[in-house]
Parts: structure tokens; C-alpha cells; sequence
């Protein structure tokens, strides 16, 4: 909230002082006073105005999404920051000026090109990033709900201006274009309001008030203060941050030597029980939308993948897989942490160095890998996206990336999933595991981040699909069949068990991105699948434990158990009270089961929770999830109108027959009420779940709901 406090003595005072800098010349003091104040009232609401016309992308972003009071508070602060930006484009031309008059008495040609040349340059760049933070931040604000870009978010835009901007064009040219001319149109207009008034006043008031064309510089300082006070309220002023986020916060950038640092693990042992043991893949596939994938669309663009799951007796995809949210920093640390943190310990625990399953490769004598396609750029190491550098590069002997190898970012911050796995190949030669006798060599851990299908989804050229994310299955597809080719050709397939996961499916309201301030059907049902060859199985039991939990209710958090126990060499076992206790999770953790020791149940429930992202904040996403539908509370700054989503409110979602022109949701009745109160009693008295969860505001807040 802004409170402007100015007293009437203040105004007086003010008045004074502007008529005591008047030099009159006609004598006329009444009238010149008259006009001056008619002049200045006309010269203010000019500067108003063209500060606020130069915001006009990101305030017809903020129109739709903010209410009133808050729209007026923008507006407010857009205006401050855009006179204050105005001046500073009027000082530099000015200054230009001044310097230009400087040279011009020793006729020198050279001197007074280069001049122009400089305070041109000048102005062009001072212009061009004003357009450019105005026209990103608004784009941002539109994919994401309104929410305020981070420092980290800034800098990454910029290390990669030309991929987003690539990256709005080819999704939408027509749309994308029309929005550059209103970024170009509305700062051009802007600086001609404010110009025309400063001419005006020149051409015709110099006797009035001579010399008030000249920008003071200490009217430049007091704004700019005046903004700094209002970035630290969180308010809307797009250059000013973006300003302090590059030359001011900005750390220190991308540093390749400090990625693969194996010894930064919670012991410092390496065991040799790894030798013989089998290799193991494990793919997490950014925004692999599970719905999708069950189209006639997503399956006629996955022919290799559909072909394994149909025809392959050691391939296994579970076809109810649901994620822990749609914001990767929550969903990557359940799928590679095996951890969904309800407490704060439990937050602080997963976002600490040495959790991944990467370090207990290590320490048992594998051969450890990171192959990511998303470039790890400032983003990723910094704030709260920071623990997805923790969880890429910790407990890795070697570490690729797009930026490691200066490759050609194709799709936002990455390149071609494709293209990452060429390192792979390199690095299996280089490990001598390319041989027949592979049951003698040391295993392998190869750990993949892929992100073609991350929007705006990589395009296949050679495939026909008119949708951009159907196209961008199809080359996940290629990148599966490269993969399973390459191990089959070097003889290291038998002895391989791949294991991949989305982190939580896609959901895109035009370039809204819902994931990140909703749930839907499409946001939380994902796909899970492992490849385990039969004679790496303890027994038969295995096999019959995994086909039948394809059918079942599954979670991204059951990853992460299944592939411990695959390094311990399996189980046989189907006692979900000993297998939890054996993870030794954190406590206030939500965890999962091992799907090739489980039989889970038909009355499963899964949960959803942005309990990292929201820490801190009083937003939140919460739902608890059975097979068919989910009890979905949602607490955020605003309204999703378009799926029928209150700021505030409880719903019944059902995942039957959902698509996503529907918003699949209910209200609360009474015969849901009794269907979930027996689940939320049920969880409570669950064995195997921490007390820290049950006794959570995420539990707490459900059963209060139910019994209501």
C-alpha cells in the first residue's frame, strides 16, 4: 500500500517557491502566473499520460489479470517510472546537444560525426532496452498469471534474448508481431507526447519561463530514489528492476569447473558392490503431458514408444501417473529426492547438496553421468531455481550441457534432446562399456533432463503434425529410439533398465502457462514408464508386480524408491510398511513406493503440493487424488477465469473424459464430502506416512473441509 502524506503547509510552500522563480517581463504578474500554472497542469498531465503510454504492453497484461485497486496501483507506478525514464532519454539527447555545441566552433567534421554517432548509439540503447524489459516482463507476466519475474529470470532472458523472441514468433508470428509494434508504437508515442510539450514550450512560453527545456539532473536522482523505495513493495516497475537484476545483483555467471564434484555427497565412500550390477537410465522429461500422449494425436506421433509399450514384454508405462505439482523446483526434487516436504525442516533438507539419487550411485562405485538439454545457465544457479543445479550436477563424474559444448539453443534455454545424446554415446566409449562382455565392467548411472517438449515445444521438421506439442512428441520419440539403438549396438541394452518420467504434465491457455498457478487434469497427470529386462529380476514376481501397477494409481514420487531398490538389487518383497521405513525419509516428507515391490492398492491416494515454490507465501495448491478424481483447493492472488477457478475455492476435479476445453470441476456436495472424508481419515491412520504430513496445515485444512 502507497500513502502520500503531504500536508497543506508543503503545497503552500511549493507555490511559492515557483512563483518566486518567475521573471516576469511584461509586468503582467496575475496573468503570468495564471499562465504558468495552466502551463505546468498541461505539461504534467502530458508527462502522466506518456509515462504510462510507454507501459502499455505489460498494463493491458495486468488489465486482465488484476483487480481494480491493484491495476490502479500498477498504473501508479508505471507512471513514476516512466517519467523518470523519460527524463533520462530527454538528459541523454540534451547532453548530446550541449556536447555537439561544444565541438561545433573548431569545425571539425570528425568530431561532430562522431558525436552524433555516439549520443545515437546512446539513445538507441537506452531506448531499445526500455522497449525490450517492457516487452519481455509483459510476456512473462502472461505466461505465468502475473507473476513478478525473479533476478535470476532476468538475466537468463537476457543471456538468451534471441531464443524467446524466436520462441514467440514461431508459436504465434501474427499475435507476436502485433505485440512488438505495441512495444515500439507505445514508446514511440510516449516520447513524442512528452517531446511535443517540452517544443510547445520552448517555441512559445521562453519569455514566461526561460530555461525550464533543460532537464535537471537532480530531478533524474529524486525519481530515481523514488523508484528504488517502490521495487523493494514488489510494485510494478519493469526497467528499474530489470536494471538493478543485470548491472547491479548480477552474480557470478556460468562456471563449468563446478559442475561434476562427486565428493560433495553426504559420505565419502565407494563401494564395490556395483561391479556387474546393471546399468541404469533414468530420463526425467520436462512437461510430458500424459493425457496428450493417450490421443490418437500423441499416440500416432510416438510409433517407437507406442511399439514398446504394446509389444515389449520388458517394457512397462503406468498409465495413471500423477505429479506433485506443475512448477519444476516442486517437481523435480520428488522424482530425484524421492521427497514431497510439508515442513519447513523437510524444505530446507531437500533443498540442501548431496540428496539426489546421483550421490548414492556414486558412492557405490557407479560410473555417473548428467546429460541435460536445458542450458545451466544464471537461472539455474541462483535463488530458488538453484536446487535444480544441486539436482543436475551433484554426485556427476562428468556433466553436459548446451552451454558446455556452445550448442545452438533451439527451444528457449535448450537445445535438441537429440543432440545431448551424442555426448552420451562419447561418453560410453570413452567408459569401455561398449563390449560383449559388459557383465565385467563397472555399471554406469546416466541421469537425462530433456525439454523438447517444454513450450514453446521443438518442431520436427519432417513430421506433419500441425500442433507444436504433438511435434515435439515426435522427436522425444526419436530421442528414445536413438537411445534404445545406441545401447542395443554397443551390447549394454540386456543389462540396462531405463527408467523415465515427466515431471508433471502441460496445460496452455494460449501462452498462459496454468501449471504455475492451477491444477487441472492436464497439469497433474503426467507418464511414467521403465524398460527392466527379465533376467535382471530377482524372480517372476517382479515382472507380474510391475504389469499390474500400470493399471494403478501412481505417483512422480515412486520413481525415486524403485530405482533405490534397483541399485540394492531389487526386492521380492511386498511390505510397504518395511520398504518406507527402509528409505529413511526426512521427516515431513511425503514419499513414495517401489513399483517393482508394491502391490499398490485400488483405493490409493496420491497427493499435490507447491509446498517448495509457496514457501513463504500464503498461496497455495493443494489436492488430494484418487484414480478417477481429486480434492483440489487452490489459494492464489487472482482468479483463473477461464477454467472457472476462483481466487479462493474448493473443488471436485474429475480426470475422466477431461480435455482441455472443459475446466472438469465441481463443487463440494455432500456425497463428495463423504467420499473424501473416509480418504482424509484414511490417510490420517496410513502407517506409512510421516507425521509431519498428517499433521500439516495441508491435511489439517481438508478434514476441516470435509467435515464442514
Amino acid at each position: 500500500n502507497i500513502q502520500f502524506n503531504i500536508s497543506p503547509k508543503i503545497i503552500l510552500q511549493a507555490l511559492v517557491s515557483m512563483v518566486m522563480s518567475i521573471k516576469i517581463e511584461d509586468h503582467s504578474a496575475v496573468n503570468s502566473i495564471l499562465a504558468l500554472v495552466k502551463f505546468e497542469l498541461k505539461r504534467f498531465v502530458s508527462t502522466i499520460a506518456a509515462a504510462i503510454l510507454i507501459h502499455a504492453p505489460g498494463l493491458w497484461v495486468k488489465i486482465q489479470l488484476e483487480d481494480a485497486k491493484q491495476y490502479l496501483i500498477s498504473v501508479l507506478a508505471a507512471a513514476t517510472e516512466g517519467w523518470f525514464l523519460l527524463l533520462i532519454v530527454k538528459w541523454v539527447c540534451q547532453t548530446g546537444t550541449a556536447i555537439n555545441a561544444i565541438v561545433k566552433p573548431f569545425h571539425s567534421t570528425f568530431a561532430s560525426i562522431s558525436t552524433f554517432a555516439v549520443s545515437t548509439t546512446i539513445g538507441i540503447f537506452v531506448s531499445g532496452f526500455i522497449i525490450l524489459t517492457i516487452l519481455t516482463d509483459a510476456v512473462y507476466r502472461l505466461i505465468s498469471g502475473n507473476g513478478n519475474p525473479s533476478t535470476s529470470q532476468i538475466i537468463a532472458g537476457y543471456e538468451n534474448a534471441k531464443g524467446h523472441v524466436v520462441a514467440q514468433f514461431v508459436t504465434d508470428p501474427v499475435a507476436t508481431g502485433c505485440y512488438f509494434m505495441l512495444g515500439i508504437g507505445s514508446f514511440i508515442g510516449g516520447l513524442y507526447i512528452y517531446l511535443k510539450d517540452e517544443w510547445e514550450q520552448s517555441s512559445h512560453v521562453s519569455g514566461l519561463y526561460q530555461g525550464a527545456q533543460k532537464t535537471k539532473f537532480r530531478h533524474i536522482i529524486i525519481l530515481g530514489a523514488l523508484c528504488s523505495i517502490l521495487i523493494q513493495e514488489g510494485l510494478y516497475l519493469p526497467v528499474v528492476f530489470a536494471y538493478f537484476s543485470i548491472f547491479i545483483l548480477a552474480q557470478e555467471s556460468y562456471s563449468p569447473d563446478g559442475f561434476a564434484n562427486p565428493s560433495n555427497t553426504q559420505q565419502d565412500f565407494i563401494g564395490v558392490g556395483a561391479k556387474g550390477g546393471p546399468n541404469v537410465i533414468y530420463i526425467q522429461h520436462e512437461s510430458l503431458a500424459g493425457l496428450k500422449m493417450n490421443t490418437h494425436q500423441g499416440k500416432a506421433a510416438m510409433p517407437f514408444f507406442q511399439d514398446r509399450m504394446h509389444n515389449d514384454t520388458n517394457m512397462y508405462v503406468f498409465e495413471y501417473t500423477r505429479s506433485v505439482l506443475g512448477n519444476t523446483i516442486d517437481a523435480m526434487p520428488a522424482l530425484l529426492i524421492g521427497c514431497l516436504p510439508f515442513t519447513a525442516k523437510a524444505i530446507e533438507s531437500v533443498q540442501s547438496l548431496g540428496r539426489s539419487i546421483a550421490h548414492e550411485f556414486y558412492r557405490y562405485g557407479y560410473h555417473t553421468g548428467s546429460f541435460c538439454s536445458r542450458t545451466i545457465n544464471q537461472q539455474v544457479l541462483t535463488g530458488p531455481w538453484k536446487i535444480l543445479y544441486y539436482l543436475f550436477t551433484g554426485g556427476m563424474e562428468v556433466v553436459h550441457d548446451p552451454m558446455s559444448h556452445s550448442l545452438p539453443l533451439e527451444n528457449l534455454e535448450a537445445t535438441d534432446d537429440r543432440t545431448i545424446l551424442l555426448y552420451f554415446s562419447d561418453w560410453l566409449l570413452d567408459l569401455g562399456n561398449s563390449t560383449k562382455e559388459n557383465e565385467l565392467a563397472t555399471p554406469f548411472y546416466a541421469q537425462f533432463y530433456t525439454f523438447n517438449t517444454h513450450y514453446p515445444n521443438l518442431m520436427d521438421r519432417n513430421y506433419d503434425g500441425k500442433e507444436r506439442y504433438y511435434s515435439s512428441l515426435r522427436t522425444e520419440d526419436e530421442f528414445l529410439k536413438n537411445m534404445f539403438s545406441m545401447l542395443s549396438n554397443a551390447g549394454l541394452l540386456d543389462n540396462t533398465i531405463i527408467v523415465g518420467s515427466g515431471d508433471h504434465g502441460d496445460h496452455m491457455l494460449g501462452k498462459m502457462y496454468v501449471r504455475l498457478q492451477a491444477y487441472s487434469p492436464q497439469v497433474l497427470t503426467t507418464a511414467s514408464y521403465i524398460y527392466y529386462p527379465s533376467h535382471l529380476m530377482r524372480d517372476n514376481t517382479t515382472a507380474n508386480r510391475l504389469c499390474q501397477n500400470t493399471q494403478q494409481l501412481t505417483s512422480t514420487l515412486d520413481l525415486y524408491p524403485t530405482i533405490r531398490n534397483i541399485l540394492h538389487g531389487g526386492a521380492p518383497r511386498n511390505d510397504t510398511d518395511d520398504w518406507i521405513n527402509e528409505t529413511n525419509a526426512q521427516e515431513g516428507c511425503m514419499v513414495g513406493v517401489d513399483l517393482a515391490a508394491v502391490d499398490i492398492k485400488d483405493d490409493r491416494v496420491v497427493v499435490a503440493s507447491n509446498s517448495i515454490s509457496s514457501a513463504g507465501s500464503p498461496t497455495h495448491l493443494w489436492a488430494l487424488m484418487t484414480k478417477e478424481s481429486a480434492l483440489y483447493h487452490r489459494m492464489q492472488k487472482r482468479p483463473l477465469k477461464q477454467l472457472g477457478q476462483d481466487k479462493t475455492g474448493s473443488y471436485v476435479m474429475s480426470f475422466n473424459d477431461c480435455n482441455e476445453g472443459s475446466n472438469c470441476l465441481v463443487g463440494l456436495n455432500e456425497s463428495s464430502k463423504n467420499q473424501f472424508r473416509h480418504i482424509v481419515e484414511s490417510f490420517k491412520n496410513d502407517s506409512t506416512i510421516q507425521d509431519g504430513v498428517k499433521d500439516s496445515d495441508f491435511i489439517q485444512f481438508f478434514e476441516s473441509l470435509v467435515n464442514s
